[in-house]
């Protein structure tokens, strides 16, 4: 993807993102392999005021890190 592209481009190798457990992406990240991390319970607000759970994903892009 261009994200990842750009992420290598600028020496990162880990990419990290969250989404919400009611309505959010999971599925989306999960068909572009991001691997599920974790979620935190009643997290974040929906939009419509009520809380709900934040799943975590990273995504390893196979690059070695060399230290600043």
């Amino acid at each position: 993807s261009e994200a990842e592209r750009l992420a290598i481009r600028h020496r990162r190798w880990l990419l990290v993102l969250d989404t919400a457990v009611a309505g959010g992406a999971s599925n989306f990240y999960e068909r572009l392999r991001f691997r599920f991390a974790g979620e935190i319970p009643q997290y974040a607000l929906t939009p419509f005021g009520q809380f709900t759970g934040t799943r975590f994903y990273y995504k390893h892009l196979g690059v070695l890190h060399e230290p600043d």
